[in-house]
C-alpha cells in the first residue's frame, strides 16, 4: 500500500499524480525529475547507477577520544545561566543527566555475525559520488539524493538546502513557505555556490555519520571539502590548493558596499539582488576581486571559506561571535537512565570557539538548558532557533516495554472482547509479499499479546504456534519471496524486491524497510516470551532485520547505521535508493512507530537490555517528531492555514508537509495512515489532545468501518463509552485490524 502504485507509475514514465502548483524554483534543475504528490513533480523514474566505484573505505564520521566527557551539554560555555547574547535559557528544560557508560546502548554492535541468508549482489551499483566505498552503504539518510540518480536533488540540512552540481556545492536559504490546503513547503532559487575557478573533475563522499556527510570535489592540484552538517549555521568550504570562487546566481549588488572592487581580509560582507546579505568568512586571511556575480579569490588558498545568511533573527554580530567553530561531523550516543532517554550529539569541530547550530521545535522541547542565542525564524518544521554549545543532551520520557494495556480490561466488556477473540483466533499469514505478510503476521501478534492479557491459554497457544510457523521460512531465507543479504549495500531485501523496484513495495531498493520488518520483529517479540527455544533458534534471523532497520553502532561491519531512522529531524525516512526532488519522505509514522515498539518488546522478551532500551528510545522519540510534525493541533505554531486546517501530515518531506498519502488522496486514508498499527503501545503516540482537536476532521473524513474504525479507536481516548458503542457495532475492520483488538483498545483506555 506504501508506494506501489507510485512507484509503479514511475517505472512507466507516467505520473502518479497531477500537479497542483509547480516548484520548478526549488531545485537547481528545474522542473524535471522525481518530485512529491501534490504541489510539485511525480516520482519520475527509478534512479540511474551514475557509474560505479571500486575500492574500500570506512565512510564512517568522527571518530578519536570520547567527545561526551565535557559538562554543560547543550548549554556552550555560559553553563546555568542566560546567554551573553540576551536571549533567556528555558528555564522548564531539565537539567543535563550524567550519563553511566553501562547504560549506554549506541556504542556495542548488535551483532558482528554476517548473515547466514543467501548472498545477492544488487542490479543498481552504488553512484560514483559514493567514491568507491565498501558496504554497507546508507541508503536513506537525509543526504541519500546525493548519491541517487543525477545525484543534484535536494539535501535539506535544515536550516540551507544543499545541492550537489558539478562546479561546487550549491546553497539556497528560504525565508518564507509556500502554503495551501493540501501541502506547505519552503523553497528559494540557489543564491550562493562555494566553487573554484579551476574546474572540478568529480566530487565523492569522502565520511559520514547519523548527522552529517563530507563530499570532497577535486580538481588537478587542489579540492575542496564541504561538511554538510545537520543544523548548521554556515555552509562551509574547506579548501585545499585551489582558488575559491563563491558564485551568486540571483546576482551580486555589492560586497562591503561597493559594487565591484577587490579587498584582502576575513569577513565581506556580500548584498545580493534578491535583498538578501550573506556574510563571507575567510581563515586565514585572502584577497578577493568581485563583479559579475561572483566573488574570487586571488590565488590557490588553503583554510576554510564560510558562508552565512544574515536576517533580523541570526544577525551578523551573532555570525561573527561563531564563525571560528567549523562542524565536520557528529558523534552520537544514546543511553537510557532510568525511564528517560537520553541522545546527545556532540559536534565534531575544527577552528575555535563554540558552535552555533540550529535548532527545530522537538529539540527545543527536549535540550539540557539549551543556550539561546538567535531570535526564532520560520522552517517547514515550524520556528527553528540558534543553540550555542558543543555537546546538545536531549531527555526524552520512556514507556515500558510492556506486551499489553498498562491497565486491566473493563470487565463490563470483557466477554464481548474473549467472544470476538474465539472468532479470530484462526488468523493466519500467508501473503507472498514482505509488507502484506507482516501485515497479517502482526495482526496475529497483536491477537496473542490480548489472548495473553486475557488468560485466554488455549487461543495463545495457537496463534502463538501460527505466527512461530509463518514466520520461520522468512527468517530462514526460505519460500517463493524468501529474503537475501545484499552485499551490494549492506542489507536484507526480499528476492523479488530485488530483481524489480516495483515488487514488494519497493523493498529491494530499500524503501520501507521498518514498516516491513517492524511487523515481522513486533511479531517475533510477541512469540519469543512464551517460547525461549523458538526464540534462540530464530535470534540471527531475528537480528538480522533489527540491524537492518535499526542497527545502532557504526562498527557492525554489515549493515549501516540507523538505516531508517533520522535522528536530527526525529522520525524514520522511507524513500530507499528512490530520488526526489523534496527530498526524503516517509508517509505512514505509526508504522514506524511500530517497528520501534517491536524493537523494545523484542528485547524484553529474550532479556537483551540494550536492545529493549534502543527500542523504547526510538519509539520516544519518533513519537515526540510525529506529535509535532503529523499531528496537527488547533492554533498550530507549526504549520500555518489553511494546510493546519487538515489537522493531520499525510507525507512528511525534507522540504514539504503534504495532505496525501502514495496510494489514495481521500481524507480518511490521510488520517489512517498515521494511526494503523492500532496497537496497546499507541497511546504513547496518539494523544488525547490531537485527538479532541482532530476528532471533527475525523469525522468528516467518513472511512467506513475499516479506516473510520481506526479513527473512532483514536476517539476512545477523548469518549471510550461512545467509542466502545460505535466499534461494538461495526462489522468491518481494516485489513491489519482485528475486531478483538479494537475492542480491547477501547476497554483498556484511562
Amino acid at each position: 500500500m506504501r508506494r506501489l502504485l507510485c512507484c509503479s507509475f514511475a517505472l512507466l514514465g507516467l505520473s502518479s499524480f497531477g500537479c497542483v502548483q509547480g516548484e520548478t524554483d526549488q531545485s537547481p534543475l528545474g522542473s524535471g525529475g522525481a518530485g512529491s504528490i501534490t504541489g510539485g513533480h511525480a516520482n519520475g523514474g527509478v534512479p540511474g547507477s551514475g557509474g560505479s566505484g571500486a575500492g574500500a573505505g570506512t565512510g564512517v564520521g568522527a571518530g578519536g577520544s570520547n567527545p561526551f566527557g565535557g559538562s554543560n551539554p547543550g548549554g556552550g560555555s555560559n553553563p546555568g545561566g542566560g546567554s551573553a547574547g540576551g536571549f533567556p535559557m528555558n528555564m522548564d528544560s531539565p537539567p543535563a543527566i550524567t550519563v553511566d557508560p553501562a547504560n549506554v546502548v549506541s556504542d556495542a554492535p548488535l551483532s558482528m555475525q554476517k548473515p547466514t541468508l543467501q548472498a545477492a549482489t544488487h542490479s543498481l551499483k552504488p553512484h560514483a559520488v559514493f567514491g568507491g566505498h565498501a558496504a554497507p552503504l546508507p541508503t536513506d539518510a537525509f543526504w541519500e539524493n546525493m548519491v541517487v540518480d543525477t545525484g543534484q536533488f535536494l539535501t535539506n540540512a535544515f536550516p540551507y538546502h544543499v545541492f550537489l552540481q558539478s562546479g561546487g556545492v550549491a546553497l539556497s536559504r528560504a525565508e518564507m513557505l509556500t502554503v495551501s490546503d493540501k501541502f506547505v513547503y519552503e523553497s528559494a532559487p540557489v543564491q550562493v555556490v562555494l566553487g573554484a575557478n579551476e574546474a572540478f573533475t568529480a566530487h565523492t563522499v569522502t565520511s559520514w555519520d547519523p548527522l552529517s556527510v563530507t563530499v570532497k570535489y577535486s580538481a588537478a592540484n587542489g579540492s575542496m571539502s564541504a561538511p554538510v552538517v545537520y543544523g548548521m549555521a554556515y555552509a562551509t568550504g574547506l579548501y585545499a590548493g585551489v582558488t575559491p570562487k563563491i558564485s551568486l546566481p540571483v546576482g551580486l549588488t555589492s560586497v562591503n558596499g561597493m559594487g565591484t572592487g577587490t579587498a584582502s581580509g576575513t569577513r565581506f560582507e556580500m548584498k545580493l539582488n534578491n535583498n538578501q546579505t550573506w556574510i563571507l568568512y575567510v581563515q586565514p586571511s585572502a584577497s578577493v576581486s568581485w563583479g559579475n556575480g561572483a566573488v574570487t579569490f586571488s590565488a590557490p588558498f588553503t583554510g576554510s571559506v564560510r558562508a552565512a545568511l544574515q536576517t533580523t533573527a541570526i544577525t551578523g554580530a551573532t555570525l561573527d561571535k561563531y564563525a571560528g567553530a567549523i562542524p565536520t561531523g557528529v558523534a552520537m550516543r544514546l543511553s537510557a537512565e532510568g525511564d528517560t532517554g537520553v541522545v546527545e550529539f556532540a559536534w565534531q569541530k575544527q577552528g575555535t570557539g563554540t558552535v552555533l547550530a540550529m535548532a527545530l521545535p522537538h529539540h527545543l522541547e527536549h535540550l539540557a538548558k539549551p543556550e539561546l542565542v538567535t531570535d526564532k525564524f520560520v522552517s517547514v518544521r515550524g520556528q527553528m532557533q540558534g543553540v550555542a554549545g558543543d555537546l546538545w543532551q536531549l531527555q526524552y520520557p520512556l514507556s515500558p516495554a510492556l506486551r499489553g494495556a498498562p491497565r486491566d480490561v473493563d470487565p463490563a466488556h470483557k466477554d464481548a472482547i474473549i467472544a470476538a477473540l474465539n472468532g479470530e483466533k484462526g488468523a493466519s499469514a500467508n501473503a507472498g509479499d514482505s509488507y502484506s505478510f507482516g501485515k497479517q503476521v502482526g495482526r496475529a501478534a497483536n491477537l496473542l499479546l490480548i489472548a495473553e492479557a486475557l488468560g485466554q491459554t488455549d487461543a495463545a497457544n495457537q496463534l502463538r504456534s501460527t505466527i512461530e510457523n509463518a514466520l520461520a521460512p522468512w527468517l530462514d531465507g526460505q519460500g517463493p519471496d524468501a529474503l537475501r543479504y545484499d552485499e551490494t549495500y549492506g542489507g536484507v531485501v526480499t528476492s523479488k524486491g530485488l530483481g524489480n523496484p516495483g515488487s514488494d513495495y519497493g523493498n529491494g531498493w530499500y524503501n520501507d524497510h521498518h514498516f516491513h520488518y517492524g511487523y515481522f520483529i513486533f511479531a517475533a517479540g510477541a512469540v519469543a516470551k512464551g517460547d525461549p527455544n523458538w526464540a534462540a533458534k530464530y535470534k540471527e534471523g531475528i537480528l538480522n532485520l533489527v540491524r537492518d532497520i535499526a542497527n545502532p553502532s557504526a562498527a557492525d561491519p554489515y549493515f549501516t547505521q540507523y538505516r531508517m531512522f533520522d535522528w536530527f529531524d526525529g522520525h524514520g525516512w522511507a524513500a530507499g535508493l528512490f530520488p526526489f526532488q523534496d527530498g526524503r519522505d516517509q508517509e505512514s509514522s505509526s508504522e514506524s512507530f511500530n517497528a520501534w515498539v517491536g524493537i523494545a518488546m523484542y528485547g524484553d522478551a529474550i532479556g537483551d537490555k540494550n536492545i529493549k532500551n534502543l527500542g523504547r528510545i526510538m519509539r520516544a522519540v519518533e513519537a515526540a517528531s510525529v506529535q509535532r510534525y503529523y499531528h496537527i493541533r488547533k492554533n498550530s505554531d507549526i504549520y500555518p492555514q489553511p494546510f493546519a486546517n487538515g489537522m493531520v501530515t499525510g507525507v512528511l518531506w525534507s522540504d514539504k508537509a503534504e495532505y496525501a498519502t502514495f496510494f489514495s488522496g481521500a481524507a480518511a486514508q490521510v488520517i489512517g495512515i498515521q494511526l494503523l498499527p492500532m496497537t496497546f503501545a499507541s497511546e504513547e503516540l496518539i494523544d488525547a489532545p490531537w485527538v479532541t482537536d482532530a476528532w471533527p476532521a475525523m469525522q468528516a473524513a467518513g472511512g467506513g468501518d475499516s479506516w473510520g474504525g481506526l479513527m473512532t479507536m483514536a476517539y476512545a481516548t477523548v469518549n471510550k463509552a461512545d467509542a466502545w458503542t460505535k466499534l461494538n457495532g461495526m462489522g468491518g475492520v481494516e485489513g491489519g485490524n482485528s475486531k478483538t483488538n479494537t475492542l480491547y483498545w477501547a476497554a483498556t483506555r484511562p
